[in-house]
């Protein structure tokens, strides 16, 4: 009789750890893609962003890097955006305190450091000779891969911009890895 409970014993200790070993697969697998979801979450917020600053681009030339420094050169024939795919340069209206807008020369530029790639936005006013007042402010961490390109009045799609005209819009693709898999976010910015 003690042999045959034993037994029962022993079955009924196999059955419940083969159920928990199941339950604590599940629960692991489940953590993962809640990490996974708060990534995407985090990444999508980014991209929104920059889609939502991006669309506010005016098509106004640039200032020249000298008019910048301070010089006075003439801004005719200067492009409205220069972009690659780590970055791009436009002007736009962006908020200035609570409840006032102004013209700034925006800048999103990628920085690695440390190994971490960050994209930062640089906010400056854009009005030749006042005060040069710069916000610069990072929009995320911790990226793998930052990519933007830019779509032309045909549909092309290209990998560099620099006209007196705005593209028809922004690719922006954000992207991080998580546990040896690439999590991607893609968004567009339509600039009319």
């Amino acid at each position: 009789m003690v042999l045959i409970e034993l037994l029962v014993a022993l079955s009924i200790v196999a059955i419940m750890s083969a159920v928990m070993a199941g339950f604590l697969g599940q629960l692991r697998t489940v953590g993962r893609v809640g990490d996974e979801v708060a990534i995407r979450a985090e990444l999508s917020a980014a991209a929104d962003h920059l889609a939502r600053t991006i669309s506010a681009a005016r098509a106004m030339p640039l200032s020249a890097p000298e008019a910048r420094a301070g010089t006075d050169t003439n801004s005719r024939g200067q492009p409205a955006l220069v972009g690659e795919g780590a970055g791009l340069r436009f002007v736009a209206v962006t908020p200035r305190g609570f409840s006032t807008n102004g013209l700034s020369e925006v800048t999103i530029a990628s920085r690695r450091a440390g190994g971490e790639l960050s994209l930062i936005e640089i906010l400056r006013p854009a009005r030749p000779g006042g005060a040069s007042i710069v916000a610069e402010v990072v929009v995320i961490e911790g990226l793998d891969g930052a990519e933007f390109s830019y779509v032309d009045a045909d549909g092309a799609v290209r990998a560099a911009w620099s006209e007196e005209k705005l593209p028809v819009g922004v690719r922006i693709t954000l992207t991080r890895d998580h546990s040896n898999r690439p999590v991607s976010v893609r968004d567009f910015a339509s600039l009319n």
